[in-house]
């Protein structure tokens, strides 16, 4: 049987805006108990960008960024994003990851 990225996506992940507060949105990441959200383009929806864990830690706490005051185009990680279909396979996947140094991506029904 052949494994899917639908296999192990989280399901309902709901996306933030560039200019959300970075707190909200690690707090949405937090009660998701997601390490990372889609970040959207407010005007037509589209995906450019994506805002993890790492991006949290290591730009804005280890580089000093006030939390209270950083917005998350600030420290998420925009364009090019990999995003990919759910019904893609999980080896190909591993395998554009290990290219990309990167284990965390949004998935859709658009997605490449």
């Amino acid at each position: 049987m052949t494994t899917t990225i639908r296999d192990y996506m989280s399901r309902e992940v709901s996306p933030v805006r560039g200019d959300t507060s970075l707190v909200g949105a690690a707090q949405q990441m937090r009660v998701s108990g997601v390490g990372g959200v889609p970040v959207v383009d407010p005007g037509d929806g589209r995906c450019v960008g994506i805002l993890t864990e790492r991006d949290v830690v290591v730009r804005a706490l280890a580089e000093e960024c006030d939390p209270r005051a950083a917005v998350v185009r600030d420290v998420a990680t925009l364009r090019p994003v990999m995003c990919v279909h759910p019904t893609r396979t999980s080896r190909r996947l591993w395998c554009r990851c290990a290219r990309r140094r990167s284990s965390t991506f949004p998935s859709s029904r658009e997605g490449g």
